[in-house]
């Protein structure tokens, strides 16, 4: 899974970084006005239908179907409601070209939900390597429609076509690689909802937090604005959330297995946390180091006003990294619920921390905001796995505090580095990683050597090296 979403990821870098080239910042903006806007009507009829089949392991074809056809229903739900308020969106916005790309995206909202509903069982049965090609020749296809688009338009309609073409390749390699062929029916309607009722309670406050902020630098600072905010977060998420991502996938039906075994679900989970912050923590901040040189050497000279936004939002993006599972984790033990609840106590905190640092900082307040709603979660979304499982506290905190005491230091240590020289903003990136490479990976052995012990992630991840090279 971590193979497939990095391959997914270096077509995306690939892609940012000519489109940062080709397009202009408000560009970006315009294009994310209309996908906040879509994301709201998406979450308000999303019930959270996937989670079911992966949950039930004695899911039938009616199972299948029946969630087939709610999806279709459901997606074409959000392109009527999509294509009607296309006019009052832009209103809103202030932006008439939204409206134009919203009709569009409603299209494709539709189109998408055709996908063959057997693909799910690439995940269900851990088929990791079947969903990886999935994933890939999705997005490869998409990747060449975009830049080829980008090349000739020369403005935000290749992002927005881009998005129709990739939509329809879904659809149609779906088709390919699963035999699986749905039918229209509702037999199953009542028990495929006596699960995703509260999926879908909890999926809309869950689209709050994450791209609330979106909404309001959107309305206040406008294309512009949003268009920097959103291309420092969908960098940031390169190194954070794209580690996440595919894990998720694969820890709801792995965590599955162990539904019934408490103790073996709480050991799973600490070890799968805190192999996750060992790769997450390195990754997010050292991004947030090398921001002033990724900017300019990637992106191009008119993206240097977002170099402050991408020092920080990094720092936001770990923070929600390291509470993604725990959230996986109630899920499987089936209380959505207690979930649902969380989540809107996470999107009010977000919004008002988002609130108050937009107060006081303007921009960049926002990203604190995002921070200190990120850190609230963390405690919120652990303390409820906590409340239904076996975890502990001590458990959790001895998982993640290595890697974070490590990436601290790796920051204190670059930022101090680069006082020191002056190179070329190539040179001194490169300078910046080696030495943060090697000041994390030190402290992380001393600390192991000192505090970790045998049962440390560490020596499992070394075991796994030394089995990988024999094998080789």
């Amino acid at each position: 899974m971590m193979a497939m979403r990095w391959g997914v990821r270096l077509i995306g870098l690939l892609s940012t970084v000519i489109l940062a080239r080709l397009l202009m910042p408000a560009d970006f903006g315009i294009v994310a006005m209309a996908m906040v806007c879509v994301g709201l009507i998406n979450q308000l009829l999303d019930f959270g239908l996937e989670f079911g089949l992966i949950r039930n392991p004695n899911a039938e074809r009616k199972h299948y179907d029946t969630t087939w056809t709610i999806r279709l229903l459901q997606m074409g739900g959000v392109s009527i409601v999509l294509a009607a308020a296309a006019p009052v969106i832009a209103s809103l916005y202030e932006e008439p070209r939204v409206m134009p790309i919203l009709w569009v995206i409603a299209f494709g909202a539709f189109v998408r939900a055709w996908e063959n509903i057997g693909t799910i069982d690439f995940r269900k049965h851990l088929q990791f390597d079947r969903d990886f090609k999935f994933n890939v020749y999705i997005k490869l296809g998409g990747f060449l429609v975009t830049i080829g688009l980008a090349f000739y338009l020369r403005n935000y309609w290749a992002l927005v076509l881009g998005t129709l073409f990739n939509h329809c390749v879904a659809v149609g390699v779906s088709y390919v690689m699963s035999p699986y062929r749905p039918r229209f029916s509702l037999e199953a309607v009542g028990e495929v909802f006596s699960f995703s009722q509260w999926m879908l309670v909890r999926g809309f406050a869950n689209y709050i937090f994450g791209r609330g902020d979106e909404m309001i630098i959107g309305k206040v600072f406008g294309s512009i604005g949003l268009g920097y905010y959103a291309m420092a977060k969908n960098v940031s998420s390169m190194a954070t959330a794209e580690i996440v991502q595919p894990a998720s996938r694969a820890f709801v039906p792995g965590f599955s297995q162990f539904e019934k075994e408490p103790s073996r679900l709480a050991s799973a989970f600490t070890r799968a946390i805190s192999g996750m912050a060992m790769v997450v923590v390195p990754a997010g901040l050292g991004l947030s180091c090398v921001a002033s040189e990724v900017v300019p050497l990637l992106l191009g000279e008119k993206w240097i006003e977002s170099i402050p936004l991408l020092q920080l939002v990094p720092v936001a993006e770990v923070v929600m990294a390291l509470h993604g599972l725990a959230g996986s984790l109630v899920i499987v033990i089936g209380r959505v619920k207690l979930l649902a609840g969380i989540a809107w106590l996470r999107a009010l905190a977000m919004l008002g921390c988002v609130y108050l640092g937009y107060q006081f900082f303007g921009l960049v307040g926002v990203v604190y905001g995002m921070i200190a709603s990120a850190m609230f979660s963390f405690v919120a979304l652990n303390s409820a796995a906590i409340s239904v499982s076996e975890l502990e506290w001590g458990g959790i905190l001895r998982a993640v505090v290595r890697p974070v005491i490590a990436g601290v230091c790796m920051m204190g240590v670059v930022y101090w580095v680069e006082t020191l020289w002056v190179l070329p903003v190539w040179v001194l990136l490169i300078a910046k990683i080696c030495v943060g490479a090697v000041v994390y990976v030190s402290v992380i052995a001393i600390l192991w050597k000192t505090f970790g012990g045998a049962d440390a992630v560490e020596t499992e991840l070394l075991t796994m090296v030394r089995q990988k090279l024999k094998l080789g």
